[in-house]
C-alpha cells in the first residue's frame, strides 16, 4: 500500500495546493455520496470535503442539511431520524446516504488502488468531533485528513480528544479574531469563502503562521486567481472537479 500524500503535512508550506471535490463531484453527481466521491477522483481531485451529522440513533452519516428534503425523496430532520430510515432514502441516481464507515471504507480502498485520498470531513453537532476520531481510529484510516467546523466548541473539544489531528476553522469573511481563535484551538488553517481570500489575507494569514483552504470556488477565473497567491494555499473546494485540476 503506498503511503498517504497529504500535499505536505499540516504546519508546513504545501508543495501544492489540494484540489477538493465539494460534497464530491456536486456538479454532477448526487452530493455527498459515493458516486460524487469515486467521481471526484476520476476527475482529477486529490479528495473530498463531506459533511457529518449523527443520527437519532448515534451513527454518524454523510449528508449536509439538517433535514433531508432537499438532497433525498424523504422528509425530517438528520438528528430526529434512526439509521435505517435514513438508510432507506433515496439520494438521488439510485445513491443512499452513506454512513462514516462506508466512507473510510471506500478511501482504503481507494488507496489500495494506488490513490490516497485526502478527507476534508465537516463536523455538524456538538460531540460529532470525537466521535469521528473513534470512527478514524476504528476504521484504520490512516489519513491524509483534516477535520473542520464552523462551530468552535466543535473544533475545541476535539483538539482536546486528538493533539495531532488537522482541524481547519471555518467562516465566511475574514476577520483578524480569527487568527487568534485558531491559535486557541490548535487548528492548522482558516477555511474561508474564496471570495475573502485576497493577497492581503493571504500574506496576514501566512505571517500569523497559518495556512489558508477556500471555499466553494467554481469559476475558472476564481480558481486561477487562488492558485496564483503564494504562498499557495492548503486547499481549494469546489464543485467541479475537473476545473480544479485543470487549473494550474
Amino acid at each position: 500500500m503506498p503511503p498517504p500524500d497529504p500535499r505536505q503535512p499540516a504546519g508546513g508550506a504545501p508543495s501544492r495546493t489540494l484540489r477538493l471535490g465539494h460534497r464530491g463531484a456536486s456538479a454532477g453527481a448526487p452530493e455527498n455520496t459515493l458516486l460524487a466521491f469515486r467521481r471526484a477522483i476520476k476527475l482529477g481531485a486529490d479528495g473530498i470535503e463531506c459533511d457529518i451529522q449523527r443520527s437519532a440513533d448515534g451513527e454518524l452519516v454523510i449528508i449536509h442539511d439538517d433535514g433531508v428534503e432537499r438532497t433525498t425523496d424523504g422528509t425530517g430532520i438528520v438528528g430526529n431520524l434512526p439509521y435505517a430510515a435514513l438508510a432507506a432514502l433515496d439520494a438521488g441516481q439510485g445513491e443512499r446516504i452513506p454512513t462514516l464507515a462506508e466512507t473510510l471504507r471506500w478511501a482504503t480502498d481507494t488507496i489500495a488502488g494506488g490513490v490516497a485520498p485526502f478527507l476534508n470531513l465537516e463536523l455538524k453537532g456538538t460531540g460529532t468531533g470525537p466521535d469521528t476520531l473513534v470512527a478514524l481510529g476504528r476504521a484504520g484510516y490512516p489519513g491524509p485528513l483534516a477535520l473542520s467546523s464552523f462551530d468552535y466548541p466543535t473544533l475545541e473539544e476535539t483538539r482536546q480528544a486528538d493533539g495531532a489531528v488537522e482541524l481547519w476553522l471555518l467562516s465566511g469573511p475574514y476577520h483578524d479574531d480569527l487568527i487568534a481563535q485558531a491559535r486557541a484551538i490548535g487548528a492548522t488553517c482558516l477555511d474561508l469563502n474564496h471570495r475573502a481570500i485576497t493577497p492581503a489575507v493571504a500574506a496576514r494569514v501566512a505571517a500569523a503562521g497559518l495556512g489558508l483552504v477556500a471555499w466553494t470556488a467554481n469559476d475558472p477565473a476564481d480558481i486561477r486567481r487562488l492558485l496564483a497567491l503564494d504562498p499557495p494555499l492548503r486547499a481549494i473546494i469546489g464543485d467541479h472537479p475537473e476545473r480544479l485540476a485543470g487549473g494550474e
